[in-house]
């Protein structure tokens, strides 16, 4: 699931992987919290579930890294602006917020 990770956020975001990289960190240091808990407790219960169901439909864990890279794609512009790898961890130390199943179909 990690490599998954990894793969998809060099597709979707090779700019702001690269700038992660060059502040001597890693995307998956900042994604694998949600891979290994499938987002539980980093989304509202309805987001977490919306994406549980759509796992257990399509009998596709695959949907959790898919999911982390979306996430991290969508906020690219801002880890492209971060100077320290604390500042990216910011970005995502709160992303309850953020509207799973919208950015899973996007």
């Amino acid at each position: 699931l990690c490599r998954t990770f990894e793969d998809l956020v060099n597709l979707a975001a090779p700019r702001a992987a690269h700038h992660v990289f060059t502040l001597d960190a890693s995307p998956l240091r900042y994604a694998f919290h949600w891979i290994v808990t499938a987002f539980a407790g980093c989304l509202p219960a309805e987001q977490v579930l919306q994406l549980w169901d759509r796992i257990l439909g399509f009998d596709a864990v695959e949907l959790v890294p898919v999911l982390a890279a979306a996430v991290f794609a969508f906020r690219a512009k801002l880890v492209l602006a971060a100077r320290r790898p604390e500042e990216v961890q910011l970005l995502f130390a709160d992303i309850s917020c953020i509207k799973a199943i919208p950015l899973l179909q996007a």
